[in-house]
Parts: C-alpha cells; structure tokens; sequence
C-alpha cells in the first residue's frame, strides 16, 4: 500500500495549544520508483518540494522558504554537500538537521519550522520526517531547481538516439567540436545543462563537469525554454528514447527534437547516459554557480 504519512509535531506539556501551522504533511511513496537518480523542484509558489526518481514522482511536501529581506534564490543547483546532523554557523548555532547544501553562501535543504507560507532565512525547510526520507535517497551531485513555479511532467518520445546528432565540425565554442574529460569523475549521478544563449550543452557528473559541447537548435529564432527532461528509458530494441519534461516558471516546449550535436560527441555521452538522467534547459548563460544576470542562477557546481 503506498505511503502516505501526516506528521504531527508534539508540543512541549508547558504550551497550552499546538499553533494552526503545527501539523505538516507529505507524501512518500518511493516504491513508485525504486531506483535511478533523483531530482527535487522546489516551488515557491506553492510552497512545495516535489521529488522525482526516473522522471516518476515519489514525493511531496510543504516546505517553507525565505522571508522578506531573506529571499531563497532561485536556480538550479546540485547537492554540493551533505550532514545529518548540522548546526549553522550564522544562526546562533541552530540545529539544521538532515542539511543538503545548494550553495556554499549557506543555502541548503533541511528539517525545520513549515507553518505553510516563507519563514526562513533563505534555506529550504522541510517537515522533519520528510527531510530524513529525502536525505536517504539523494546523493551529492543530485539535481536540485528551484523555481516559482512548474508544471506537472509530460512524456516525450524521439526516435532513434538520446539525443539527435549531426557532424558540427567548427561549429563549437573556440572551434572545437566538443571537450570530453570523463575521468575528471568516475562516478555518481549525470546531469546535461544545455545553454540557448550559450549554444553549449555541458555534462556534469556528481556535480564536476565531464563534457562540453557545441550545439545547433533549430528555429533559432523560438526561445530555448527553461525545462527539467528526466531520461526514462534509453534506445533499445527498435525504440527511441523516452524523456519526461516538467516546465519551469510556466515554460514548456518539445526541445529535445530540436538539438544537433557531434555525432562523436553523443556516442561519448551515450556511454553515460542511464535512465534517470537530467537535462536542464534554459535561455540563459551557462555560468557555473554565478548570477546569470536575472537573478537566476543556472548552475552551482563544484570545481
């Protein structure tokens, strides 16, 4: 039967009354999917965290974000590191249980006060039992976006390769068809960034980049849309690839079918590429953990 928990926080016997916001809620239902690597949206309009596994999603919550003079950045992020048991360093040694940093400027994923609308300092609070579940199934180098608002999933069929290919010989940043440096590391989860203004899909694994591309859009003159695509099931036996697109801030279009890339370069990728794997879409520049000048950041990444 799948899981469906109401966490209530028990008050100490001095307080006369639970408040309004004291009960939180959540869905856990990670049987959905049981495996494959996870991505997290985090929703400020609804005040949500949604969980996805193979593009399947296996999780909800509230969550709380921060208040005025406190705001959450939006952006997409990857987990740069993880402690069950933190205590923050600026905020009066307050405990911060089951932390996943987003940023090194302190801005992470943790169990804390959700009374159902923004009340932190800027880190995401989760209801504390949903903030351990999630913790147990995230790894550094898991996707994380946070945005105003999303969509719910769509599925995405293509014919033939993951990604569609074509020889862009020249066509690359610095004249080069494409960078590909698997060995800087070996293993944990991949995510594609894929840059509009840019013209570049970056490939990152546990959160280093492995990978740099040149690529070709059709009907360039269409805007990129921001999107999250999950991979949910590879080429094989005479199928195509199968994606799973959530539009973010309202946006969603067919991109996939639009790409071309080095034919050399997507056989490389097809050697990393599992189901479960994220491509993050957007129309503005790649620029690896710093502002991309819309208060939006599109990737915070290590080094």
């Amino acid at each position: 039967m799948p899981a469906s928990r109401r966490l209530v926080l028990l008050a100490p016997l001095l307080l006369p009354a639970l408040p309004a916001w004291a009960e939180e809620t959540y869905s856990w239902n990670p049987e959905r999917s049981p495996a494959g690597p996870v991505t997290v949206i985090v929703s400020l309009d609804e005040q949500k965290a949604h969980v996805y596994r193979n593009g399947i999603e296996i999780g909800v919550s509230d969550v709380s974000t921060g208040r005025d003079g406190f705001p959450t950045p939006t952006g997409v992020f990857t987990i740069l590191q993880k402690d069950k048991a933190h205590h923050s360093n600026e905020w009066n040694d307050a405990s911060m249980p089951y932390t996943e940093r987003l940023t090194w400027g302190g801005v992470a994923l943790h169990a804390g006060i959700t009374p159902g609308y923004p009340s932190s300092h800027g880190c995401v609070h989760l209801p504390l039992a949903f903030a351990r579940d999630l913790f147990g199934v995230t790894a550094v180098g898991t996707t994380v976006a946070i945005v105003d608002s999303h969509t719910a999933p769509i599925a995405e069929d293509h014919p033939g390769a993951v990604l569609p290919t074509t020889e862009l010989a020249g066509a690359a940043p610095q004249g080069l068809a494409y960078a590909w440096q698997p060995e800087r590391s070996t293993t944990g989860p991949v995510s594609l960034l894929l840059s509009g203004a840019d013209g570049r899909l970056h490939v990152y694994r546990n959160g280093i980049e492995i990978g740099v591309a040149g690529v070709r859009i059709d009907r360039p003159d269409e805007p990129v849309p921001m999107a999250l695509y999950a991979l949910t099931r590879a080429p094989e036996s005479g199928q195509g690839a199968s994606w799973s697109r959530i539009g973010l801030n309202g946006a969603g279009d067919d991109l996939i079918g639009r790409l071309h890339l080095s034919t050399d370069f997507v056989r490389q990728l097809d050697g990393v590429l599992t189901p479960g794997t994220t491509l993050f879409a957007t129309p503005l520049p790649a620029d690896d953990g710093t502002d991309a000048g819309s208060g939006f950041t599109v990737m915070a990444s290590r080094s």
